[in-house]
């Protein structure tokens, strides 16, 4: 049994090895999991630190915070199943920058909102700025939902049917192996900066960069 698994796991090995190298050969393809991995990175760090940055400005709990979460989780539904809808009409490509561009200005709008104030000068009430805040996050949630659908169903139409299953496989790698990366920037530049605002900033950049190798992926794949 143990000759088998080793066996299996390095025709495994070997076959990953393989379909990446074919990947970089296939330019749609090759371009399109750069920029997948770019906004997803973003995205991973948006979710993880949307609610640490609430926290510091608001001093949300437990509570809030978890309540919070649940509202993104449903916005995200929502959001997915109206974009299934706009996909049919419009296309996964145009879902995905469509979402990516929402997340990019909920983003800053995000980062302009502090205790008694939105938009960077409009002074509100504490109450206020909570409520801007929770709303920005549901439209968060709205564009997180269509995005990951649109992206697993961009990746078929640009495959091969016989290619498929392994391109899934390197799409899902690829969304695990550097989904630190988001995460870690924040950290680090808000480490620098002493900054939350400042460090956050950083997932705007994934999310731009993701954006921007979509825009060369799919102009490849149209040729």
């Amino acid at each position: 049994v143990g000759v088998t698994l080793f066996a299996a796991a390095r025709s495994g090995i070997s076959n990953l090895v393989q379909r990446i190298a074919t990947a970089r050969q296939d330019k749609p393809l090759f371009l399109y999991l750069i920029a997948h991995m770019l906004y997803v990175d973003g995205l991973i760090a948006l979710f993880a630190f949307g609610g640490i940055y609430a926290q510091g400005v608001f001093d949300w709990d437990t509570t809030k915070l978890g309540i919070f979460g649940i509202f993104l989780t449903i916005t995200g539904v929502a959001g997915a199943l109206i974009g299934g809808r706009i996909n049919d009409r419009l296309g996964s490509v145009s879902v995905i920058k469509g979402s990516i561009i929402i997340l990019i200005v909920s983003s800053i709008a995000i980062l302009s909102i502090e205790k008694s104030v939105i938009f960077f000068v409009i002074p509100v009430s504490t109450q206020i700025a909570e409520l801007v805040y929770y709303l920005i996050g549901g439209v968060i949630g709205a564009a997180a939902g269509p995005l990951q659908s649109a992206s697993r169903t961009y990746l078929a139409e640009i495959t091969k049917p016989s290619e498929r299953t392994s391109a899934y496989g390197l799409y899902a790698m690829v969304g695990k192996v550097t989904s630190f990366a988001g995460p870690l920037a924040v950290g680090l530049l808000t480490a620098m900066s002493q900054s939350q605002r400042i460090g956050i900033s950083a997932l705007i950049i994934f999310l731009m960069a993701g954006l921007i190798v979509l825009g060369f992926a799919a102009r490849e794949a149209h040729r």
